[in-house]
């Protein structure tokens, strides 16, 4: 079974060693909403999940940082000396995640709705056992040679995955596994302008340690897909609107359809070309209650696949009118 060396923390949450309490903050919530088992289904995910969480507890907790900080700069002989029966205090439980889709009515309206969401909590029906490998630790070291050196290294316990514990097989709750996963419902009253947010909910998310409040409940807000339109940034759409090559030519009104419902009349200029863009402000996705996007019209011509015969003929005396260079109609050469 692989081993993950262990960064550093700041390395982990990407901060700086100097970092305020408020940007370490920042930045876990961030990682936790990306590598958050529930959302992001790449194989490494859970790993850099638990190592954000570890950092995270150490270096939001400013009695901990003072010592973490204290062994980093006491070297390797401070940083393994570590009691052998020492057990992995957990400060903090990890969040939980839900992704909400309003379809598109709710988007642009005050909507109360309930969300069923999965949560881990910490099993209350086995008790735990100090791991035997790492003695409550949660690390083990590692020793390589390469060349005349000799090398140590921090890893996590491969026998308790970094937890420090073991637990009973037989457990009809947890099944050894020291946690299970739960179901949870929740009712959300998401405000016009919600759609594209992350809401950060405390006391709604994991509690793998029953000692400790729960974690915080991560909601992002999402519309539901719509072949219509594409989403931009800060809200935009972008509509791509098949128009006939002699509709651009000669112009006139059309019809955009609106996000919301209903449709708005656009005048197309004359001689529009293709993948013409053009912005209306004021018609994309709700920012706020008062504010939105922009909606992007795309032209995209829209060649017909079969002419009648009168269509032919009119467009046949349109190029003889026209004062371009002709060209030869199939099967009659010059």
């Amino acid at each position: 079974m692989g081993e993950d060396i262990i960064k550093s923390h700041y390395e982990t949450l990407g901060v700086a060693k100097n970092a305020t309490h408020e940007e370490i903050k920042a930045a876990f919530r961030k990682l936790a909403r990306q590598y958050h088992p529930d959302i992001n289904k790449e194989p490494d995910a859970e790993s850099k999940f638990k190592a954000i969480t570890a950092a995270n507890e150490i270096l939001s907790d400013p009695q901990k940082r003072r010592e973490y900080d204290a062994q980093q700069q006491g070297g390797f002989t401070t940083q393994f000396a570590t009691h052998p029966h020492a057990r992995r205090v957990q400060r903090h439980n990890t969040p939980a995640s839900l992704r909400v889709e309003l379809n598109w009515s709710e988007i642009f309206q005050n909507t109360r709705k309930k969300f069923s969401y999965q949560r881990v909590f910490g099993c209350d029906q086995c008790s735990a056992t100090l791991c035997s490998q790492c003695q409550g630790s949660g690390i083990v070291i590692r020793t390589h040679q390469e060349l005349h050196f000799l090398f140590q290294e921090q890893v996590r316990c491969h026998v308790c995955s970094g937890k420090g514990e073991t637990f009973s097989p037989s457990c009809t709750q947890c099944r050894g596994a020291g946690q299970f996963i739960s179901t949870h419902e929740v009712e959300l009253e998401l405000q016009r302008g919600s759609v594209l947010r992350g809401l950060l909910l405390d006391g709604l998310g994991n509690q793998e340690n029953r000692t400790l409040p729960p974690g915080p409940l991560v909601v992002e807000v999402f519309p539901e897909p719509n072949s219509l339109y594409e989403f931009g940034n800060n809200h935009n759409l972008l509509y791509k609107c098949l128009v006939d090559p002699v509709q651009a030519i000669l112009g006139g009104s059309i019809e955009v359809p609106l996000p919301e419902g209903g449709s708005l009349p656009w005048n197309l200029r004359k001689g529009c070309p293709g993948d013409h863009l053009e912005e209306i402000k004021g018609y994309g996705l709700p920012k706020n209650s008062d504010e939105r996007g922009s909606l992007f019209v795309k032209i995209v011509y829209h060649m017909p696949e079969e002419l009648t015969e009168d269509q032919e003929k009119a467009l046949q005396a349109y190029l003889e009118a026209s004062t371009q260079p002709k060209i030869q109609k199939e099967g009659k050469p010059s």
